[in-house]
């Protein structure tokens, strides 16, 4: 038996999985919650935020941690713009949108690693970490 669909149909169906492939991510602790089903972790925007990859009940999921900068003090010309999408004044470093004077240890935007501003930008320990630890589901020491 051949089956035909009408345009009314259709245009349901379109809305439908549009809905389904376009649907807003999720939220897990202080984290958007995006199933790799429907979003690759290439498309993920990193504009101020952090991402990590992890599995939840069978499925794969990307965490994403995000931030507002911080206001400066300093003149917009004098800014200068940090890997975490923020802006600084001279003599400081910026991770998570907060800024941090030179020859500071800070924890950082991950939750895990220890930094330290210096001349040159922000150094780090390289310890991985999981959803848990950035998205402060689990207890962190500060």
């Amino acid at each position: 038996m051949m089956q035909f669909f009408t345009c009314e149909s259709v245009a349901v169906l379109s809305v439908v999985l549009g809905a389904v492939l376009s649907s807003p991510p999720g939220t897990y602790f202080d984290c958007e919650k995006y199933p790799e089903s429907q979003y690759q972790w290439d498309q993920i925007d990193r504009t101020r935020r952090i991402c990590a990859r992890g599995t939840e009940d069978g499925e794969d999921f990307i965490y994403c941690r995000h931030w507002e900068c911080e206001k400066l003090e300093c003149p917009e010309d004098e800014q200068i713009t940090r890997d975490d999408g923020c802006k600084s004044c001279p003599g400081f470093c910026s991770s998570g949108g907060k800024n941090y004077p030179l020859g500071k240890s800070f924890r950082c935007a991950d939750n895990v690693n220890t930094c330290r501003c210096l001349n040159f930008g922000l150094v780090s320990t390289r310890m991985g970490y999981f959803p848990e630890s950035l998205c402060n589901a689990t207890t962190i020491n500060q």
